[in-house]
């Protein structure tokens, strides 16, 4: 019996290397990718107090995302909320309800992450459609373990129009799990605000 420990200490320390390492390449192999564009009438235009709102029906990853990206706009000096805190996804809400409640949270910008999946070249997206401006409520319940990319839009709450546009593309992606979840969005925000500042919507230190 106690011949056999130093055999099964060396099996769970080869287990645990292999775990760390199939964990290592999973997070270090993909990257993301954004590019944007910014509305001529809010071009350069700061923000200062912004909404961090996730479309997703996996709650984990809702919160992650949200909490990351704040996390990150945070070192920047710019004051963040978690959109899902303020809006609960328990029930419908009207356009005028997101409106209101963001201005008497002093809310200047909000910035919502929709999930755009495209499979055998079809783009498939859960958009109500209508005006590009007055989206704010539109919902988007997509999470599949797919490649997909993310449509990140930054709305000016004043006037309810949209000031910035993204898209975030994926390199090298097919999944979430709890061994990357983290490490993705965190890359996923690093890379969101490095666009935000290179258009002058956040501050850049």
């Amino acid at each position: 019996m106690i011949s056999t420990i130093p055999i099964k200490l060396i099996g769970n320390y080869r287990n645990m290397f292999l775990l760390l390492l199939v964990s290592f390449l999973t997070t270090s192999c993909y990257s993301v990718s954004t590019s944007s564009y910014s509305d001529q009438e809010f071009k350069r235009k700061k923000y200062n107090m912004i909404c961090v709102y996730s479309y997703d029906d996996n709650f984990v990853h809702r919160s992650l995302l949200e909490q990351t990206m704040i996390k990150e706009l945070r070192r920047y000096s710019v004051y963040a909320i978690e959109g899902s805190v303020v809006f609960p996804p328990t029930r419908e809400r009207k356009e005028s309800e997101f409106l209101s409640e963001l201005m008497k949270n002093g809310v200047d910008g909000f910035l919502k992450f929709e999930i755009v999946i495209e499979e055998k070249g079809v783009i498939k997206t859960n958009n109500s459609g209508g005006n590009e401006s007055e989206n704010i409520s539109n919902s988007v319940l997509l999470n599949q373990s797919i490649k997909f990319k993310y449509k990140v839009t930054l709305i000016d709450v004043k006037t309810n129009k949209v000031a910035w546009i993204g898209s975030s593309e994926l390199l090298n992606y097919y999944g979430i799990d709890q061994y990357n979840r983290e490490t993705f969005f965190g890359k996923l925000s690093e890379s969101i605000i490095e666009e935000l500042q290179a258009k002058g919507h956040i501050n850049q230190n």
